[in-house]
């Protein structure tokens, strides 16, 4: 009954997470309901064995790249915030439940993850380290942090390592995050409370009307990215050697043990 009742829900959440008009013209906000759908499968049915299955194998094993193409159509380069969001806690999840063992699988996730323009980029090129495209317009922020947590917490995993062994040229990008997350924090403690959000100007991922984002970004947003990529980034920044150059540009490591308390 579990095996049957699972196999109609992942049909459901996959397909409205890859559901389109057309064919290139996503529902984003269908998609990324199918997201938290698959998202909360996995966590609940991650860890049950298949009964029909002679050696315990995982339940969900036999959906995994259904699993994974529904989390790819939400890390698309064109896709929205909620969406990008969404597909990270889905293949938070499913790392979580050993449905990403293959790193082939990592290796298509994550190059559709760093698939914007500002993630392109060499990471010597000063620019990199925030949002913007090429032509001066603005990427979202709290999507492009979403995304620079998704690749640390990738980062921090042997076979997606295997997979994209250049990862670490994100780390001038997740001490960006970092330290950021870490200056916001402790305004708010500073604060003794919640601070506002929209008056906070970080080194590369300002909240308010800067320069870099045209005043569009949304600070409320923006705040949850980089508090809940904080962790991770840190710690894949940690486990990279620095390279030459990243202290002058990013100034006093010392921040990460703010970031950390």
């Amino acid at each position: 009954a579990v095996a049957l009742r699972a196999d109609a829900l992942v049909r459901l959440g996959c397909a409205l997470a890859t559901a389109t008009v057309g064919d290139d013209h996503g529902l984003d906000a269908l998609q990324a309901s199918g997201l938290d759908l698959v998202a909360a499968l996995v966590g609940r049915l991650g860890a049950v064995a298949d009964p029909d299955a002679p050696d315990d194998a995982a339940l969900l094993q036999q959906y995994a790249s259904q699993l994974g193409a529904a989390a790819r159509c939400g890390l698309g380069a064109a896709r929205p915030t909620p969406n990008v969001v969404a597909a990270r806690a889905c293949v938070e999840r499913m790392a979580e439940a050993g449905l990403l063992a293959d790193a082939a699988a990592w290796k298509r996730l994550l190059r559709v993850a760093a698939s914007t323009p500002s993630l392109s980029k060499p990471d010597d090129d000063a620019s990199a380290l925030a949002p913007g495209g090429d032509d001066g317009a603005a990427d979202d922020v709290a999507n492009h942090v979403a995304r620079l947590g998704l690749l640390a917490t990738a980062s921090l995993r042997g076979t997606s390592r295997a997979a994209v062994p250049d990862i670490g040229r994100f780390r001038r990008r997740w001490l960006a995050v970092a330290k950021d997350g870490a200056r916001f924090l402790a305004k708010e403690r500073r604060a003794g409370g919640p601070y506002d959000a929209d008056a906070f100007a970080g080194a590369y991922f300002d909240v308010g009307a800067g320069a870099c984002y045209d005043g569009r970004a949304d600070a409320a947003g923006v705040r949850r990215a980089l508090v809940d990529a904080l962790p991770a980034c840190c710690a894949a920044a940690a486990a990279v050697a620095a390279a030459p150059g990243d202290d002058a540009v990013l100034g006093d490591d010392a921040l990460l043990g703010r970031a950390l308390i």
